[in-house]
């Protein structure tokens, strides 16, 4: 076949550019091409990583293929996509940045302008309006200020050790570290087209200054993308480190299928992300001639301003002119009641917190099917916290009918060259969840039971190995097929991997799990501290269960070696009220047993329904419930539910007592243990109780009220039995001969129900009829316990006061 010289071929005609704006894609690479041709763009197209379901263009060809080619077999009216976290950084309004034509401020910027990232010069890709947001103003001792955003924004500091230099967030500079400041920046005004920095070392560039002053600001911040791997540019001296898809769909639904379209940001300044795209879609060189054209004597782009922007098309059924409109909000209560359109993306659900919550959940409100157009609700977020939005959205994913996909950074990065990762297939052995990656001969050395953390892995060439990203990657980056100019470099989420820690990695990079930062109770791990009933068997008696182990027979086990059972109470209302109980041994191990909760319960109906249901079950020996209502403890005694008549209120204390139980240094393993069968709501409250931040977004040291009901009784019951206690091996010998009290009448160990009371002043009624606790199950076995209770540190007892 003769080959098309691209010289001779003739350009489109504006009729037939006009028709190919509007001719409908079938295929996703007549998709690809359309915005290849029309948009510039050559969006990723390749799903790399085992842990994701879907890439950047098969995310839009989703959207583009439910709502206008109503291909749609699974009937989707929600779909939730899963992103990887990029770099970012925003400088304040008038922040000097180094180009070649001088120093500017960086609202003055454009697209095209070259500026200095610290060894050469790149072009400017993107400009971005931020808007006022909460930063951080930085100080050095010669007078040197940089107001940056205080978690995407990073500069170049002197390490520890003097020798090497790091990239660090302002969130995480301290008065005292050594920054770099720029040597050329003074250079003003000069054109600098002939200056070559290339080769020179970052020292004769930059000199080292001190910060002396610290302090947390609101400014109104923008932003710049530079072409270069180091996405980083020189402001204001310091050397400084650097949805779209969806915008892309909206606009192609909005043209192919005339769609009213709404687009709502978490925040003002993500709505402004989202519209700037969509301006520099709709004026660029291939659109914004075709657009300014008439239909019927009116341009087929009529209006375009942000809050909405309006077309003249021609409805593909009717083929008659329509009014569409395309609107991009901010997530406010004022901004969503309006709209009614059928279908709504919403940018960014992690970051929608507060008011913005009440905003959010009337966004259903305006989703609005129409004849021959369904409703589609679309979001998009990377996945932060244990206790954020997004997480929430995939927990309910299921039962709310939503469709979630996900991608990595992998999808978005170039192939990893066999230069980095060598050729020889190697076998690793890998451990997640700290990201590490050891040979076989460093596992062979592991013991027994930390062999069984990891798992057997083969990678790709043995260069993976050191990878810091190996755990993670398993070799998926050699798979990328893409030929996209918009992937980055490999060693860009090596590096951010390697600067924000596992963690962050984990949940942002991979999304295979959500951060922990900002959780309270970060030394919960649900493979060490959730068991099974065999497992809390062989924890408690030191032998295997010879079978299956059962709730009943674990209790059972625990009244025949005379444990004390304990009962901590929350008292609530649209909250759950709710019962924790947990058996002690003499290790001080603890075993919760049963979580129990009920919501729209009044206290004395509670305090009824734990005495008929659960208080003869376990025999739990003594409570401890939230005594804000006194009157709720004479309730209890009166109902014969024991409990101290007063209350120590220590929530910080508390928790440092429960993070003790859960990780200690002076036990190799935990000393608290719950069952998984019958503790779900204090397994899922121990990975979402979280600190509340502040106006600037740092973690505070205040728990915020959620999350935290069950939590709170079992803290309630650790505090009064171990504030001060140390783990101590006893048995009965040791406990005889230990001190339970100390000079300042703290408890030096757990103590027994008699300990306590003699303890606490209370007197012990042992005139009580025992007999009729009942039975614990429905096993004949079971029923021929008997151990009715008499022993020492067992049994029913009851409280007068």
């Amino acid at each position: 076949m003769k080959k098309t010289n691209k010289k001779n071929v003739k350009p489109l005609t504006v009729d037939q550019q006009l028709k190919l704006l509007f001719t409908t894609c079938k295929t996703k690479k007549e998709l690809k091409n359309w915005i290849k041709y029309h948009l510039g763009l050559e969006i990723p197209d390749c799903t790399v990583s085992r842990y994701a379901t879907t890439n950047p263009l098969d995310a839009i060809w989703k959207i583009y293929d439910i709502c206008v080619n109503r291909n749609n077999p699974d009937n989707i009216e929600e779909l939730l996509y899963v992103a990887s976290r990029g770099a970012g950084k925003c400088v304040a309004k008038d922040t000097l940045i180094l180009t070649k034509s001088g120093l500017i401020s960086i609202q003055d910027v454009v697209v095209g302008d070259e500026v200095f990232t610290g060894t050469k010069w790149a072009p400017v890709k993107q400009v971005f309006d931020e808007g006022i947001l909460n930063g951080v103003n930085l100080v050095t001792k010669s007078g040197k200020s940089l107001i940056g955003s205080y978690d995407r924004h990073r500069i170049l500091v002197l390490n520890k050790d003097n020798e090497n230099v790091e990239w660090k967030y302002l969130r995480d500079i301290s008065i005292g570290d050594n920054v770099y400041i720029s040597n050329v920046a003074g250079l003003g005004d000069v054109p600098m087209d002939d200056r070559n920095f290339n080769d020179r070392d970052l020292r004769e560039l930059g000199h080292i200054e001190e910060v002396q002053d610290i302090e947390v600001v609101e400014a109104y911040f923008y932003d710049i993308e530079v072409d270069d791997p180091s996405h980083a540019y020189w402001s204001n001296g310091f050397i400084s480190h650097n949805t779209l898809g969806v915008a892309i769909a909206e606009l192609l639904v909005m043209l192919h299928d005339q769609r009213d379209v709404v687009h709502v940001g978490a925040i003002l300044s993500q709505a402004k992300r989202c519209y700037e795209y969509q301006v520099s879609f709709m004026l660029n060189d291939k659109l914004k001639p075709l657009l300014s054209m008439k239909l019927r004597g009116t341009p087929i782009l009529e209006k375009m301003n942000m809050e909405k922007s309006t077309f003249n098309l021609i409805d593909r059924y009717s083929k008659t002119p329509k009014k569409t409109t395309l609107e991009v909000l901010p997530c406010t209560l004022k901004a969503v009641n309006g709209p009614h359109v059928s279908v709504c993306c919403i940018d960014e659900l992690d970051t929608v917190s507060g008011e913005a919550l009440k905003a959010f959940n009337d966004i259903s409100g305006m989703l609005d099917s129409r004849p021959n157009r369904k409703a589609l609700r679309v979001g998009i977020s990377t996945r932060k916290s244990r206790y954020g939005l997004m997480n929430k959205q995939i927990e309910d994913a299921e039962a709310a009918g939503r469709t979630v996909e996900w991608w990595t950074a992998l999808e978005f990065s170039e192939r990893c060259p066999d230069e980095r990762s060598g050729k020889h297939k190697t076998i690793g052995y890998v451990l997640q969840d700290e990201m590490e990656v050891i040979t076989e001969e460093e596992w062979q050395r592991k013991s027994k039971q930390k062999k069984e953390e990891y798992f057997k892995q083969e990678f790709y060439g043995e260069g993976c190995l050191k990878c810091p990203i190996a755990a993670l990657c398993l070799s998926d980056a050699k798979k990328q097929q893409s030929t996209s100019s918009m992937l980055k470099p490999i060693g860009d989420p090596i590096k951010k991997a390697m600067e924000a820690g596992p963690d962050w990695a984990i949940s942002q990079l991979f999304n295979l799990k959500p951060s922990i930062e900002g959780v309270v109770y970060k030394e919960f791990d649900e493979k060490k501290h959730v068991k099974s009933w065999n497992e809390m068997w062989e924890i408690l008696t030191g032998k295997p269960f010879p079978g299956e182990c059962t709730h009943d027979i674990f209790v059972k086990q625990c009244k025949s070696q005379k444990l004390a059972a304990y009962g901590a109470i929350d008292f609530g209302w649209s909250n759950p009220s709710t019962l924790v109980v947990a058996y002690i041994d003499n290790r001080e191990n603890v075993y919760v047993v049963r979580c129990e909760g009920q919501t729209y319960t009044n206290n004395p109906t509670w305090i009824q329904t734990i005495k008929n249901k659960w208080h003869h079950l376990y025999r739990i020996q003594m409570y401890f419930p939230d005594l804000a209502n006194p009157g709720d403890g004479v309730t209890m005694r009166q109902e014969g539910l024991p409990c101290p008549n007063t209350q120590t209120k220590d929530t910080q204390g508390g928790i440092q007592v429960l993070k003790k139980w859960l990780k200690s240094l002076a036990s190799p393993v935990p000393k608290i243990f719950f069952a998984r069968e019958t503790c779900g709501p204090i397994i899922d409250e121990f990975q979402k109780y979280h600190y509340k931040l502040d106006a600037a977004g740092n973690i505070t040291d205040d728990p915020a009220k959620e999350y935290d009901h069950w939590l709170d009784a079992l803290r309630y019951m650790m505090y009064e039995l171990f504030s001060t206690s140390k783990f101590v091996m006893v048995n009965d010998d040791v406990a005889a001969n230990t001190p339970l009290v100390d000079s300042q009448g703290n408890f030096s160990r757990q103590p027994s129900v008699e300990e306590f009371a003699a303890a606490k002043s209370i007197d012990l009624n042992t005139d009580v009829d025992t007999s009729k606790l009942g039975q614990i199950g429905t096993l004949s076995e079971l029923e021929e316990d008997e151990d009715d209770g008499s022993s020492s540190g067992s049994g029913g007892f009851l409280w007068s006061f």
